[in-house]
């Protein structure tokens, strides 16, 4: 179980010039305290998203499925702030982590095909996008 405080993921998802309705998957997990460093939408009005994200110097993998529709997308299903907050802490605790000299082995060895998205069009070169950002993030650190 995370730690993440409600308030503090209402504070950041709250804006006084948007509605809810315009919240993305990239707002809540930033709303946790996590930069997205990027995201890959793979399917068309349903499928599967896969968000590379960086929190204290530590690195994660997301993947969730999104949806058409309330009925078969969990952030269309949302109708009320603590809804966003409940998804925002649930995707958080679906974060894979890894440590910045772990992240690339992982990013490289991982079976991608094995996953139901493994096939997707773009993913190898989402891949290899992501890792040069996480060595160029890496290298500035250092």
């Amino acid at each position: 179980m995370n730690e993440l405080k409600t308030e503090d993921i209402l504070e950041k998802l709250s804006s006084p010039n948007e509605t809810w309705y315009n919240v993305k998957y990239e707002d809540l997990i930033e709303a946790t305290g996590c930069e997205v460093i990027d995201s890959l939408y793979m399917g068309s009005y349903q499928g599967d998203l896969l968000m590379i994200v960086s929190k204290n110097y530590r690195f994660g993998v997301l993947s969730t499925g999104y949806g058409s529709c309330a009925g078969c997308d969990a952030l269309q299903a949302c109708r009320d702030p603590n809804e966003y907050v409940n998804l925002a802490k649930s995707l958080y605790d679906n974060i894979v982590w890894k440590e910045p000299d772990e992240i690339i082995d992982y990013l490289e060895n991982k079976d991608w095909e094995s996953e139901y998205y493994g096939k997707q069009e773009g993913l190898p070169e989402f891949i290899s996008k992501i890792k040069e950002q996480i060595i160029i993030r890496y290298l500035a650190r250092i």
